[in-house]
């Protein structure tokens, strides 16, 4: 039985151990709440999150489309964070072009996955995925 068991013990402990920052689900805008303060993060806005052209319109369409009733009650325009994405159809404005370099200083960690940078001057927020 004593055998037995530090096997289990074994096992146990050599086994991989699967961890995540959180499960990735994003609502119909394309975002979600980080529950830790309730702080909407929206990562990849759909065309419904792209019809809202203030902040004050997006917690309009947050409070329709999202299911986190705890978090939506006390949501305002400052616990979104646009995660670097403008609104009113202005993403194409970006400054940062696909395949270039940038020097980038860190601003600082926002959680496990998650960091801002100030590049050319804009603050990005930057999510880094593990395949």
């Amino acid at each position: 039985m004593k055998r037995m068991m530090i096997m289990i013990v074994c096992l146990v402990l050599m086994a991989p151990i699967y961890a995540a920052a959180h499960r990735g689900e994003l609502d119909e805008l394309g975002g979600h709440f980080r529950n830790s303060d309730c702080t909407y993060l929206l990562h990849e806005p759909t065309a419904l999150a792209k019809q809202a052209k203030t902040k004050e319109e997006l917690v309009q369409l947050i409070q329709k489309y999202n299911g986190n009733e705890r978090c939506k009650r006390n949501l305002t325009p400052d616990r979104i964070d646009l995660d670097g994405h403008a609104l009113g159809g202005k993403e194409g404005d970006a400054s940062l072009r696909l395949g270039r370099t940038y020097k980038a200083a860190l601003v600082g960690c926002v959680d496990g996955d998650t960091a801002k940078f100030r590049v050319n001057g804009h603050v990005y927020t930057t999510r880094f995925f593990v395949h």
